[in-house]
This record gives structure tokens, C-alpha cells and sequence, in this order.
């Protein structure tokens, strides 16, 4: 999958489009979280805090909420700054 996303990445810039902080992040992202999925581990609550945290401050606000309703649906054990995060990404679109 690492040598798809570096190809794509090359072919990117071969047609002078050169890759934003967003597209960075989204490759990052997946990487290592298949990294974390085929290491045999699973992402827990700090893992998609801070992945909910990067996509706020990238403006990907959408992207976030559907991950912490996705968390929230399937019952998992989130703490105050998981919270806090969701409610500092929210209130700068100001969707509170």
C-alpha cells in the first residue's frame, strides 16, 4: 500500500499538483493506521483523539465528526479531551 500511495504521490507532482498539508495528512493517516491494524493492534480511544484533533486543525471538520459519532455509536469509552477537541474543532465553524 506504502509504495501505491508514493506512486500516486509522484504522479501528483509529474502533472504539476503539488500535494496541500491535507493530502499529507490523509496518506499519514492511512499509513499508519494500517501499520497500527496489520501490527495486530487495535487504535483506541488517544489514537482517534489525536487523528480527531489533525483533521479539525485541517479543516476537515465533517471527516471528524463522523469518526467521533462512529466512536460514539459503537461504545467506546472516550475521555474529557476527546470532548474537548470535538468542541474546539466545532465551535470554529460554529456548529455547537
Amino acid at each position: 500500500m506504502v509504495d501505491e500511495i508514493v506512486n500516486l504521490l509522484k504522479e501528483m507532482h509529474s502533472k504539476n499538483m503539488v500535494p496541500n498539508i491535507v493530502t499529507y495528512n490523509s496518506v499519514i493517516r492511512m499509513h499508519y493506521l494500517q501499520k497500527i491494524n496489520d501490527c495486530g493492534i487495535q487504535a483506541d480511544a488517544y489514537t482517534y483523539t489525536i487523528l480527531i484533533d489533525r483533521m479539525c486543525k485541517c479543516g476537515r471538520f465533517k471527516n471528524a465528526l463522523e469518526i467521533f459519532r462512529i466512536l460514539l455509536i459503537n461504545g467506546c469509552h472516550l475521555h474529557g479531551h476527546t470532548y474537548n477537541v470535538m468542541i474546539s474543532g466545532l465551535s470554529k465553524v460554529n456548529c455547537l
